[in-house]
C-alpha cells in the first residue's frame, strides 16, 4: 500500500554478525512490484533514496541484531532490535554516532529501561520516530495470594489497561532529531504489543497485534505531565475486515489508516470508504499457536512481549525470593528440553502455562488443543543462523576443544546441546543446562545475566566446575569462543 518511489532501498541485514546493504533498484513507473533482493541479503528493514541508482553497491557489517533503515536529512540511520539503539551509519558503512531511548522513571519512582525497538520511521519535523517497550526494573513478587489480588498479575503490576500507569512491559515512542533526544518514553495506553508505526503529518498509527479490539491505534502528538512517564492520548480505528491480529499499518495517500491482517490475509482500509481488500491466491498462515503467543493478557502484555520475534528480550528481571533471572530465549528450543525454567522447577508446558500464563498474566488456563498448538509453534521456531567470523579451520580447532579438553560436550550434547538436567556447576544453585543453538544472539549469559559477553563467561569459572577452562592455552580458549559463537 505504500506507494513506489523512484530510488534504491537500503536494506538492514538481521542475522547476528550481519550487515547494512546498499542496493538499488531504479523504478520504471508507480504502479506496485516485486523486486528481488540481493542473495547475500535477508533484509528486516527497507527504506528508500532518491539520489542512487545502480546494482548493489556495498555491504557495511556493523553490529548484529540490526532492525530498521531510516533515511532522514540526507542522512542513514540503523536500529538494533533488542536494545533499542539507534546508529548514524557514514557513506563508508562507519558509525558516525550511537544512541538510544533513555531510563526513566514512573511516578513512583521506579526505574523502567528501554528495550526492543520493534520499528523506526523518518518524520519530516519530529525526526526519527522509534515505537519501543519499557520494562520495569522494580522487583517483581510471585505470590499466589497477591497475584489473584492484584491487577493483571504479578506482571500486570497493578496497572490497567488504558491507563496513563506504566505496567511491567509497556509500549511507548520515542523521537530524535539525529543525537538530539525531542521526547522519551511516551506512553501509549492501551496498546498491547505495539509492533508497526506509520506517521502522517501530526498523525500516528500503530499495529497491535496484542489485543484484537485495537488492534491499530490512531493518536494525536499530546502528551500529557500527569505522570512522569509521558502518556499519549489515543483512539481506536474501526476495523472492516474479520477479527484477525493487525501485523503492520500505513497511511494511504488520502489519509485513510490501511493495516495488514495476517490471517485472514488481506488489508483493512479506513476513510471515506472503509472496506477489507483480501489477498487473491494467498495461503491461510491461521495458527492456534502463533495466536496464544501474541494476545493480549490481562497484565497488559502478551508472551511476545518478553519473548520477541520467538526470542529474547534480553532482559535480566529481578523476583522477589529469587534473585536475578535473565528472559530464556525460545528460538531452536523444543518441548523435549523439559522440565523448565532456570531452577527447572517447571516439570511440562502444562505446569509452565499454569504458573506464568494464567496466574502471573491472569490469562487463564489453555485447554489440552490450545496447549498442543502452542507447543507445536514454539518448537517450530528456528535458531536464529548465526553468520560464522572465523574460517573452517578455527571452527574445526574450536569445537574439539569444546568436545574434549574443556569438557563442555558433557553436559552439552544432543541436537539441542543440553542434556535437559538441573546441576550445580558453581554459579550460586542447581540450574538448568541451557540448549545452545543461537548462543551469540541472545547475551547476557548464565541465569542472572551476569556474564555480558561469551569472553566475559569463560572468565566467570572459578574451580573449572563450569567447564575446565582454567588450563587452557590462549589460542585454545580463543578458539572455543569462535566456535560457541558461530552455534
Amino acid at each position: 500500500m505504500v506507494p513506489v518511489r523512484e530510488g534504491p532501498p537500503w536494506h538492514g541485514d538481521p542475522d547476528f554478525g550481519g550487515g547494512l546493504g546498499f542496493e538499488a533498484h531504479r523504478a520504471e513507473s508507480r504502479e506496485p512490484a516485486r523486486r528481488p533482493v540481493d542473495r547475500r541479503l535477508r533484509p528486516r528493514g527497507v527504506d528508500l533514496d532518491d539520489v542512487l541508482a545502480g546494482s548493489l553497491t556495498r555491504v557495511a557489517h556493523l553490529d548484529d541484531d540490526l532492525r530498521d533503515v531510516v533515511l532522514w536529512n540526507g542522512r542513514r540511520f540503523v536500529s538494533r532490535f533488542r536494545s533499542a539503539e539507534l546508529l548514524e551509519v557514514g557513506t563508508e558503512g562507519e558509525v558516525l554516532w550511537r544512541g538510544a531511548p533513555p531510563t526513566s522513571r514512573d511516578a513512583n519512582g521506579n526505574a523502567r529501561a528501554p528495550g526492543v525497538a520493534w520499528r523506526t520511521v523518518a518524520h519530516p519535523t519530529l525526526g526519527l520516530v522509534m515505537l519501543h517497550q519499557l520494562s520495569s526494573l522494580a522487583p517483581i513478587t510471585l505470590d499466589g495470594e497477591r497475584d489473584a489480588g492484584v491487577r493483571g498479575g504479578a506482571y500486570g503490576n497493578g496497572a490497567g489497561l488504558g491507563s496513563c500507569t506504566p505496567g511491567t512491559v509497556s509500549s511507548v515512542i520515542t523521537t530524535f532529531r539525529g543525537p538530539e533526544l525531542l521526547a522519551a518514553n511516551m506512553l501509549i495506553p492501551g496498546a498491547i504489543l505495539a509492533v508497526d508505526l506509520a506517521v502522517q503529518a501530526q498523525r500516528f498509527a500503530l499495529a497491535t497485534p496484542g489485543n484484537n479490539v485495537q488492534e491499530v491505534l490512531g493518536m494525536n502528538f499530546g502528551v500529557s505531565e500527569s505522570s512522569r512517564v509521558a502518556c499519549l492520548t489515543v483512539r481506536p480505528v474501526t476495523s472492516q475486515g474479520p477479527a484477525a491480529q493487525s501485523v503492520a499499518v500505513a497511511f494511504a495517500p488520502d489519509g485513510a489508516v490501511v493495516h495488514q491482517r495476517r490471517d485472514e490475509a488481506g488489508l483493512d482500509v479506513g476513510g471515506a470508504a472503509p472496506r477489507f481488500v483480501r489477498f487473491p491466491d494467498a495461503p491461510s498462515v491461521r495458527d492456534t499457536g502463533h495466536a496464544i503467543f501474541h494476545a493480549g493478557t490481562p497484565a497488559g502484555m502478551a508472551c511476545a512481549s518478553c519473548h520477541p520475534e520467538g526470542g529474547d528480550d534480553g532482559r535480566v528481571w529481578t523476583f522477589v525470593g529469587l534473585g536475578p533471572r535473565r528472559t530464556p530465549p525460545l528460538r531452536g528450543a523444543t518441548s523435549d528440553t523439559a522440565p523448565f525454567h532456570w531452577d527447572g522447577d517447571m516439570s511440562n508446558l502444562s505446569h509452565l502455562l499454569g504458573d506464568v500464563l494464567a496466574r502471573r498474566m491472569s490469562a487463564g488456563l489453555l485447554t489440552s488443543a490450545q496447549q498442543d498448538a502452542l507447543s507445536h509453534w514454539i518448537d517450530g521456531l528456528p535458531a536464529l543462523r548465526i553468520k560464522p567470523a572465523a574460517d573452517a579451520d578455527t571452527l574445526a580447532r574450536g569445537r574439539a576443544v569444546f568436545e574434549g579438553p574443556a569438557g563442555c560436550a558433557a553436559c552439552h550434547a544432543g541436537a539441542a546441546l543440553t542434556n535437559n538436567e538441573t546441576l550445580d556447576v558453581g554459579t550460586g544453585g542447581r540450574f538448568q543446562v541451557p540448549q545452545l543453538r543461537g548462543l551469540a544472539a541472545h547475551a547476557p549469559y548464565l541465569h542472572d545475566g551476569r556474564a555480558l559477553t561469551l569472553d566475559h563467561r569463560l572468565m566467570l569459572n572459578d574451580g573449572d566446575r563450569h567447564g575446565r577452562t582454567s588450563t587452557l592455552t590462549q589460542d585454545q580458549r580463543a578458539d572455543l569462543l569462535r566456535y560457541l559463537e558461530s552455534l
